[in-house]
């Protein structure tokens, strides 16, 4: 758990979501992550996906694409994260994201 404790803890800090939180609930919160892994060209969520996750990227980079999935609105990477007002609202996901390389991320 440590391993995953100072990985996920200093991407976790990067959101204005958890910048704020005490190191206890910090914890809690790296201790339900999910490591998940894509290949590249993997889908990771579609538009009209239910929005129910956040993505931290350990490893790897992804595009972002608009509805149209030929528009690249971003690209994000090793640091980046991903999927905050999917997690918040449950909304559905409006973009595209296509893993590029090898992946790891956290998913909350």
């Amino acid at each position: 758990f440590e391993i995953t404790m100072h990985s996920y803890s200093q991407l976790l800090c990067k959101s204005r979501l958890f910048q704020a939180l005490q190191p206890q609930v910090l914890r809690e919160i790296v201790g339900l992550l999910e490591d998940v892994t894509f290949c590249p060209g993997d889908w990771i969520c579609r538009c009209g996906d239910k929005g129910n996750a956040m993505f931290f990227m350990l490893r790897g980079h992804c595009s972002i694409f608009g509805q149209d999935s030929a528009t690249e609105i971003k690209t994000v990477q090793k640091g980046s994260y991903f999927g905050e007002i999917a997690l918040l609202t449950g909304w559905p996901w409006h973009v595209l994201v296509r893993a590029n390389t090898f992946c790891i991320m956290g998913r909350l």
